[in-house]
Formats: C-alpha cells, sequence, structure tokens
C-alpha cells in the first residue's frame, strides 16, 4: 500500500517560543535541561535531535504542528511500515483519516473516529485515526450540545503512535535510524512540503 501523492504545501509560518510548545508537553528531564528562555520551537527541535533525544522531538514537532498535519504524518509512518500487505482494520483506519484529510466533513471525521475504534485505540492506526475524529468538530452526538476535544490531543496521539511503530520495529538505541526517518517526514510536512492536499 501507498499512500496519495502529496501536493505543494504552504508558506513557512513564523516561529514559535519553545517555552510556549512546551509548557505542558510531556518531555524527558534531559529533554527539559536543553531548553533556554529565547529559543524557538524549530531551535529546541535541532537541539533534541543532535541530543538523541529523538522521543521528545517526536513530542515537540507533533505539537508544533496544525491538527490535520499530524494526522497526515501520523499516515505517513503507519503506511511507510505498514508492509505490502497491512492488516484490514490497521489500513482501514488510516485510509478514513486521509478521507478527513481531504474531504473534511463532519460525515468523515466520525468515519475515521469508527475505525480508529475498530483499528484499536491503542494501535498506531487506530491512534491516527482517533486523532483524526478529535482534531475538529464535537465529540457529542448529532443534536447533542457541542463538546469539544483538549486541542493537543490529536498531536499527543500521532506522537504516541509514531513512538509506538518506531518501538515495534525492535530494540534501537535513542538515535534509533526508524525514528530518525519518520523524524525527517515530520519535518517535511511541518515545512510544508509534503501534504495530504493543498489546504493543509
Amino acid at each position: 500500500m501507498s499512500p496519495p501523492a502529496p501536493t505543494p504545501g504552504r508558506a513557512t509560518r513564523p516561529p514559535t517560543p519553545a517555552a510556549e510548545l512546551v509548557r505542558d508537553l510531556k518531555l524527558s528531564e534531559d529533554g527539559r535541561s536543553l531548553l533556554r528562555p529565547e529559543m524557538t520551537g524549530a531551535e529546541f527541535f535541532d537541539a533534541l535531535v543532535r541530543a538523541r533525544l529523538l522521543p521528545d522531538a517526536a513530542r515537540l514537532i507533533a505539537r508544533a504542528m496544525l491538527p490535520r498535519e499530524a494526522v497526515w504524518w501520523g499516515a505517513l509512518c503507519v503506511w511507510a511500515t505498514a508492509g505490502p500487505q497491512p492488516a484490514v482494520r490497521p489500513e482501514a483506519a488510516v485510509r478514513a483519516a486521509v478521507t478527513w484529510l481531504r474531504e473534511p466533513t463532519d460525515v468523515n471525521r466520525r468515519a475515521a473516529g469508527a475505525a480508529g475504534t475498530a483499528a484499536g485505540p491503542t494501535t498506531p492506526a487506530g491512534l491516527v485515526a482517533t486523532a483524526a475524529f478529535l482534531a475538529d468538530g464535537s465529540l457529542a452526538p448529532d443534536g447533542q450540545p457541542e463538546v469539544r476535544a483538549d486541542p493537543h490531543l490529536p498531536a499527543t496521539l500521532v506522537a504516541e503512535a509514531v513512538l509506538n511503530l518506531s518501538r515495534a520495529a525492535g530494540p534501537a538505541p535513542p538515535g534509533g535510524p526508524l525514528l530518525r526517518q519518520f523524524l525527517a517526514v515530520a519535518v517535511d510536512v511541518f515545512r510544508g512540503t509534503n501534504t495530504s492536499h493543498g489546504k493543509v
């Protein structure tokens, strides 16, 4: 299975202070020790990668992304590790998430949520599809008062999906090659050079 072809992204966004991004972010003590008040998010990300604190870097860049970008990153990582004959439910979950990215209707968003539940809410594919469901719109059933998810929750779920994928590849040091590949993809998504469609 291969992902749909990406389309060109948007212009570079203004830098965000790292302290703003990590205020309530789960990071290691070693990672937090690298943070300086004057750092931008990009500078802190680079410092984490240089220090081989790649799980911290994954959580940081997911937080820095727009929720739709994070979902696309997660989908790309699942596709990269699915193999030639992925299980039906994980494939369905990721495809449902991408369908919502390309046609962001409430029907498609709720379908992604259902597919995430079917795939298993703790599996990488399930986490990505659930992130799509939580990224926009109400959690309540149709016709009920609106209930919104924590705006940071989609990024948290996607980061955990990516980290779970890298752990499943087998034991690796903190600078493991698979997670480095995932982070390279994340940078492309964040910069807008790899998007699910032109509006992400």
